[in-house]
């Protein structure tokens, strides 16, 4: 995957901690409309491996082109601790970037992300999770006579 020649580009991290289930971001300059033909066909991932206490298997994760040369890394980290990162990208600019940070306790009243388990939803910490939603996506598939209603 990497590109060829060039330096990684220095990621600007919105902080240097975050706590458990928060969003921890990576921020990255690199092509733009005026130097390729289309940077959203840019490949951008990093990923992200718990050092501090070593849990699990690397996690990779998607990034995206967000306008102006900017690129964005989005994770939320799934334990405490200490977590390092590096990128991978097509272009030589974004390749190669790496950083760490800490993961700190949940923040207050954070029960973490909604997984399923069995024929239930749950938050991470085990909490049920209620789903409430509407129907109104119903009204895109209805003839002008029904909506008109």
């Amino acid at each position: 995957r990497g590109g060829s020649g060039g330096r990684a580009a220095s990621p600007t991290p919105l902080s240097s901690s975050v706590p458990l289930y928060g969003q921890y971001e990576i921020t990255l300059a690199g092509p733009s409309e005026a130097t390729v033909a289309n940077p959203f066909e840019v490949e951008l991932s990093a990923t992200f491996t718990h050092t501090e206490p070593p849990t699990g298997t690397p996690i990779v994760v998607g990034g995206f082109y967000d306008g102006g040369g900017t690129y964005r890394v989005r994770f939320s980290p799934p334990a405490e601790g200490e977590w390092k990162y590096t990128t991978a990208s097509s272009a030589a600019a974004l390749d190669g970037s790496g950083g760490e940070f800490h993961v700190v306790k949940k923040a207050a009243g954070d029960r973490g992300p909604v997984v399923s388990k069995g024929s239930g939803l749950y938050y991470s910490d085990f909490t049920p999770h209620v789903s409430v939603g509407t129907t109104c996506y119903q009204w895109a598939s209805k003839g002008f006579d029904m909506q008109a209603q």
